[in-house]
């Protein structure tokens, strides 16, 4: 098993195969497990350095909390994971992506793995997964309604944070140091 392991993390990044750090947000982890699904699905190795050629290691608890806490962002999405060590003390997490039948989302959106990269599923991408599945329409929604509320919860800080009030706060902080270093320049 640790050879099939050492193989795949050697064979190089692909549409298929993603080497990430052990450090990566389950919002990231979330949108490259969202493109394989909606592509043909694949490996992601937690704890490998981006040219494969570096096993960096990952501890299995924080792999588990960061896969359960990924797995909370994502809708219709089919995976494996196993956690494996090689090379003595280093370990790596190994995440079997399935091809998703129908539309599959994370946090974010929908995404497609394309080669190497990740990117947003088009409209009619989207529109050509979702025919496959009434259930799709609720997916979609419901994605629409998460990020609705991201977006007018974004609109809320912003507008708070360029109120009057916010505003004054500022020209008051602003006049006293300048007051201040002009006390001290000209005295």
């Amino acid at each position: 098993m640790e050879e099939d392991i050492l193989n795949l993390i050697g064979r190089g990044e692909d549409n298929e195969t993603e080497y990430l750090p052990s450090n990566v947000t389950p919002r990231n982890l979330s949108k490259v497990i969202c493109s394989f699904a909606n592509a043909n699905g694949g490996f992601i190795a937690l704890g490998v350095l981006e040219n494969g050629n570096h096993i960096q290691g990952i501890d299995e608890e924080l792999a588990n909390v960061t896969l359960q806490k990924t797995r909370d962002l994502l809708s219709n999405v089919a995976l494996d994971a196993s956690y494996h060590r090689v090379r003595g003390p280093l370990s790596v997490f190994l995440i079997k992506v399935e091809k998703s039948s129908s539309l599959s989302t994370c946090h974010e959106g929908a995404f497609i793995r394309e080669g190497e990269s990740i990117r947003p599923m088009s409209v009619e991408e989207i529109k050509r997964a979702s025919n496959q599945n009434s259930l799709d329409t609720e997916i979609i929604i419901q994605t629409l309604a998460e990020q609705t509320e991201l977006i007018e919860k974004m609109k809320n800080e912003q507008a708070s944070n360029n109120s009057l009030k916010s505003k004054a706060i500022d020209y008051l902080v602003g006049g006293l140091v300048g007051a201040i270093l002009g006390a001290l320049i000209s005295g």
